[in-house]
């Protein structure tokens, strides 16, 4: 990609200036100058730029969940096993934390199918 591409998917790096440098070069810990990136940032090959990104994008994109999640049956090797179900829990147990319980509840489920 190039850099006009990059700033075409952010509009506020198009507003910014591209920086041609070679990070590895740059001693990030002399005192006298400042380091800090902006909201955003984007270092890439022999350059970066920074920008102040809104959280959240300044035009709505209509979107669904349904678009990303993967709605096909998918391989068992993929799925939770009861080993790992009791792996989870021991640490969960073993750290003092506390799971959601329909979690807890999904694993113990999953943890006696063993």
């Amino acid at each position: 990609m190039t850099v006009d591409e990059y700033k075409s998917f952010v509009p506020e790096f198009s507003k910014s200036n591209w920086v041609q440098d070679d990070l590895k070069c740059i001693d990030f810990t002399e005192s006298s100058k400042s380091y800090k990136w902006p909201k955003a940032g984007l270092a890439w090959m022999d350059g970066y730029i920074g920008a102040n990104v809104a959280p959240t994008p300044e035009v709505q994109i209509q979107s669904s969940l349904l678009d990303i999640v993967e709605t096909t049956p998918v391989s068992r090797k993929y799925y939770l096993t009861p080993n790992a179900a009791e792996g989870i829990l021991r640490r969960v147990d073993n750290q003092g934390r506390k799971l959601f319980e329909p979690l807890r509840v999904a694993l113990e489920i999953e943890k006696a199918k063993k």
